[in-house]
């Protein structure tokens, strides 16, 4: 009850009638291990494994040459064994045996002359095969028989066509996979980087022989090529001591269909998942998948919502059929859709893979253009849903031998497929021709949260080797532990001019992480895909002809969102890994939305963001939420824009008093709002807190007194003077209602983030220097700036950078935000020479 064998099945039939030629040697006790031999032959030849067969057959044909009987048993086993050159030999030497000596009988010989036209069409012999079946057409009376030549000559001259027109392609045999057992039914993942399949090799579960076929148990192996270049297949646990075949994985490598039978059950599917670090249980599709008829093999479609397989259930066409099966929104399946006559034949259809792309179903068929047995096909789905007709893939794919079992790659450029090219089923790889190419979008990474740290060492005082740095007593730089279940540490170590450069991360992969596709244009979720921790790794591909929204998830970490648009035609792979930030303390993510010019509305996408940024708001109630752009008339779009964005979250449940305005400035442009979300224990809620509500901005008066910006040395926050603060400690001190906005900058050179970082620290410097000289926390304001308002260049007309410009935009400037007080007061402004200068709006 093996999956190769049903499909052999309709092949072994025709040998039955030859099984009763065995009751006469059976009965035939004259020589006892004559008869034993032929019924272990005859039993042999029943379950298809012909060359045990033919090996006995060899022996007693050596003591009783002159058994017509015999002969035709072992010209049979030969013909469909393996060795097909020995075949042709054997049978052109019977058949000059009886033209010349009469040595076989008229009633055997047109057995034997088919068994020769089939040699000659096993060894690629076409012309001779043609003349020899032609020649059994016009003497056949039999229905039955002239039906069987007829095919064989259909297969000749399809045959003949085919090769005539070879496809420029070369068969590359997976030599670390097969076995000089069978192999079969490859299947890989997205990225090819992992192939499993399905195999009757030795050391199989439980080790035991078939009694169908005295052949091992099917068992299905897996070969993950990431483990390096000596990686060998191993089998996998979902193994038992009964049949396991491969059918279909998804494109991660973590949900699989699975072929199981034994001596009680025929064949049914079943599925398995993969969850931390192995294979679970298989459990049995439910009907209307399986029946109680035969299914053979089935295929997920890309988005797994979708199920092709074979079933040889009453209503099909002939043998075994392909039918159709869909999910519905509440996981139920649909009731069974057989593909129809453009499909399906009055022969056997086996082995239905559908592409990713939605629409390329390959199959094998003993029907259609075959050039011998089953040939491999491929049909595309139209518009209405019907399907083109199917067209062979071509020589020499496809051989005079069965061809059944092929999975192409995403983009549509390779196949990997089992054959009988050598005699026995072996794994092939090919480069396709490409029909046309594939419209598809592919994305795949990993997640991962990684922390990282470095140092800078003399390089007088350090050694390197490697990644290990020795320095005085230390060994290793690569002491500091972030968080637990740490799965990578990595060192870099980079030589400077005058130091080493260390660069520690360390890095693990977040649990119960999941994928969600959104389309905007329904507002719907489309599909969902659940990461194994253990590997972090996702590969997954979007449906050609429209935008999606795709959302990447994980229980304590900041989500991440990407737009792709698979609109445009041809094959597109995202690689990419995707770090998630933890919602610390101190946590701040910021996010831009863009508006179509002049528009106020959000558009789909928006609305799509704005909901799972709400969903997102919800199960982490700790933050909240900023919305800030770069406009700063009440009156412009900038205030509308944002309503409308506070507005979609608080349609979401979201409640007003945690959406906030304008605490950090946008860095995108006029037609962008930068959505900010923060912890609730930043410092900058907290100061917002704690200042004054509805303070009246009164006149700023016109003053003596002057108070100067500050400039920092390079990558500097620590105070470079005090002095220069006393008298507006003092004057606040005196005027308890005045308020000050503290605005920290950096220069231009490095990226934005670490440079706002840089602005916030100079601003904290000041801002805790004068808290703690007296001064209340309700009269200071925070703003970090980062580089959008640099007041001198950096770079002449030649892009040389100006190291003695730079350091005016290293600043912390004052900015009167409110003042009652009477003395005069006034904030110096940096003095920037004419030559750096940049004209600001403020």
């Amino acid at each position: 009850m093996l999956k190769f064998f049903f499909i052999k099945a309709q092949i072994i039939c025709a040998f039955v009638f030859i099984t009763s030629a065995n009751t006469g040697f059976a009965k035939n006790n004259t020589l006892l291990t004559k008869a034993d031999s032929l019924q272990l032959a005859s039993s042999y030849l029943e379950m298809g494994n012909f060359d045990k067969a033919s090996h006995i057959l060899l022996k007693l044909e050596k003591s009783y040459r002159n058994d017509e009987a015999l002969k035709i048993l072992l010209a049979h086993s030969l013909v469909y064994g393996t060795d097909k050159a020995m075949a042709l030999s054997y049978l052109e030497k019977l058949t000059q045996l009886y033209l010349t000596e009469k040595k076989l009988s008229a009633k055997n010989f047109d057995k034997i002359y088919a068994l020769l036209g089939k040699a000659y069409f096993y060894n690629y012999k076409f012309d001779h095969a043609l003349r020899i079946f032609m020649e059994l057409r016009l003497r056949t009376k039999s229905k039955e028989k002239q039906q069987e030549v007829d095919e064989f000559i259909r297969y000749i001259n399809n045959a003949k066509e085919l090769i005539s027109s070879p496809k420029e392609l070369i068969l590359n045999p997976l030599t670390k996979l097969n076995s000089q057992y069978t192999d079969h039914s490859p299947l890989i993942t997205a990225d090819e980087s992992i192939i499993f399949f399905t195999s009757r090799r030795a050391g199989s579960s439980g080790n035991r022989i078939s009694p169908v076929d005295s052949s091992y148990y099917e068992d299905i192996y897996v070969y993950d090529s990431n483990l390096g270049q000596d990686a060998q297949p191993v089998p996998v646990n979902i193994n038992t001591e009964e049949h396991e075949a491969t059918c279909s994985v998804s494109l991660n490598g973590e949900e699989m269909l699975i072929f199981k039978s034994n001596e009680k059950d025929a064949g049914d599917i079943y599925y398995s998942s993969y969850a931390r670090g192995k294979w679970t249980k298989t459990i049995r599709l439910p009907e209307p998948i399986n029946s109680k008829y035969r299914e053979t093999h089935a295929s997920f479609s890309a988005d797994m919502q979708q199920i092709y397989f074979t079933s040889d259930r009453p209503g099909g066409y002939g043998g075994t059929d392909i039918y159709l099966i869909y999910k519905s929104a509440d996981g139920a399946w649909s009731n069974a859709v057989n593909l129809g006559p453009t499909i399906n034949t009055p022969y056997d259809e086996e082995g239905p893979y559908i592409h990713t792309d939605g629409i390329t179903l390959y199959f094998s068929s003993k029907g259609h253009k075959s050039m011998g047995g089953f040939d491999l096909f491929f049909s595309e789905m139209k518009q209405d849903s019907t399907w083109s007709t199917p067209e062979n893939l071509g020589y020499p794919i496809n051989s005079v031998l069965d061809d059944i079992f092929l999975v192409p790659s995403v983009d549509g450029k390779r196949a990997y497929f089992s054959s009988k090219h050598n005699g026995f089923s072996n794994l092939y790889k090919a480069e396709l021709p490409l029909h046309k190419p594939k419209n598809i979008t592919m994305i795949s990474g990993f997640f991962q949260n990684c922390k990282i740290d470095s140092t800078y060492i003399n390089i007088e005082d350090a050694t390197v080797s490697g990644d290990t740095l020795s320095m005085g007593e230390i060994k290793k730089i690569n002491n500091k532990i972030w968080f637990e279940n740490i799965t990578r540490i990595k060192t870099t170590i980079i030589k400077q001019e005058t130091n080493y450069l260390i660069i520690d991360s360390a890095c693990s992969k977040p649990k119960d992480a999941k994928i969600s596709i959104f389309q905007p244009s329904t507002k719907k979720q489309k599909s969902q895909y659940n990461i194994e921790s253990n590997t972090g790794k996702f590969q997954f591909v979007l449906p050609p002809d429209e935008s999606y929204l795709v959302s990447y998830q994980a229980p304590g970490y900041m989500y991440k969102t990407t737009t792709v648009n698979a609109k445009e035609g041809g094959f597109k792979h995202m690689d990419f890994a995707l770090n998630f930030d933890t919602l610390d303390n101190d946590f701040v993510e910021h996010q831009q939305m863009v508006f179509p010019i002049a528009e106020i509305h959000l558009t789909q996408q928006s609305e799509m963001e704005m909901q799972l940024l709400a969903a997102f708001l919800k199960m982490n109630p700790h933050l909240f939420v900023d919305i800030a752009g770069n406009l700063v008339n009440a009156d412009s779009l900038l205030s509308i824009r944002s309503n409308s964005v506070a507005d979609a979250l608080t349609d979401h449940g979201i409640a007003p008093e945690n959406i906030f305005s304008n605490l950090w400035p946008s860095k995108w442009g006029t037609d962008t709002l930068q959505i900010t979300i923060f912890s609730s224990t930043h410092p900058k809620l907290q100061l917002l807190k704690e200042q004054k509500e509805n303070r009246k901005i009164k006149p700023i008066k016109n003053s003596g007194l002057f108070v100067e910006n500050i400039l920092f040395e390079k990558e500097q926050f620590t105070l470079p003077n005090e002095e220069g603060l006393t008298d507006l400690i003092n004057y606040l001190k005196a005027n308890p209602e005045c308020v000050v906005m503290i605005e920290g900058h950096s220069d231009m050179q490095g990226e934005y983030k670490a440079n706002l970082n840089l602005s916030l620290k100079r601003a904290l410097t000041v801002w805790k220097y004068l808290i703690n000289n007296g001064v209340g926390k309700e009269q200071l304001l925070l703003r970090p700036m980062g580089n959008i308002r640099p007041i001198a260049v950096e770079k002449d007309a030649a892009g040389n950078i100006l190291e003695e410009a730079r350091k005016y935009n290293r600043r912390v400037e004052f900015h009167i935000i409110e003042n009652t007080g009477t003395e005069e007061f006034q904030i110096k402004p940096i003095q920037v020479p004419e030559s750096y200068r940049i004209s600001q709006k403020k």
